[in-house]
């Protein structure tokens, strides 16, 4: 079962309305390399993986990223889902050690969903629909937890909070 949450940023206001794209080049893609490490501690041969990475859990196509990905205006808020590995000690630490400031945090949201970000990110594919439709979603107000957790880059700092919490944590 997956842990479930969404991202959102909160645009600084001299940017709100401004129209910007995602530089997929700095949202830490999965590769092959990360694909073999993430499988090979488990005993797995190179044709296992093979057959996982061309029929399970495909890489990102940078060049169907780039034809999708399209320049947004941007909201008050952004937000994107994120399917795997949701709780603090896992997507929290990531996007803390790597999405850490303002435009990086901004960036990644700009890209739409993802099914990870560990291990190098991996966008959502959802049953029936192809990836680029499924996000960013823009809000004017900060949206409601309606999953395991949402985290919030606001002013500098990324926060964390649970489904039923209006309260936030700071990570």
């Amino acid at each position: 079962m997956s842990t479930s949450a969404t991202i959102v940023v909160h645009v600084k206001k001299q940017d709100v309305g401004k129209i910007r794209k995602c530089d997929i080049m700095k949202i830490n893609l999965r590769t092959r390399e990360m694909a073999y490490n993430l499988w090979k501690p488990f005993g797995m041969k190179d044709e296992e993986i093979e057959y996982i990475l061309s029929n399970i859990d495909k890489l990102p196509n940078k060049v169907a990223m780039l034809d999708t990905i399209k320049r947004i205006k941007l909201p008050e808020y952004i937000e994107i889902y994120h399917h795997w590995d949701g709780n603090p000690d896992k997507l929290g630490c990531e996007l803390k050690n790597k999405y850490n400031s303002y435009e990086l945090a901004l960036n990644l949201c700009l890209a739409g969903s993802f099914s990870t970000l560990l291990d190098g990110s991996v966008p959502y594919y959802s049953i029936g629909r192809k990836w680029g439709n499924e996000g960013p979603y823009k809000n004017d107000s900060l949206p409601d937890v309606l999953l395991n957790y949402q985290y919030l880059f606001d002013n500098g700092c990324w926060y964390y909070r649970e489904s039923g919490n209006k309260n936030f944590n700071k990570l």
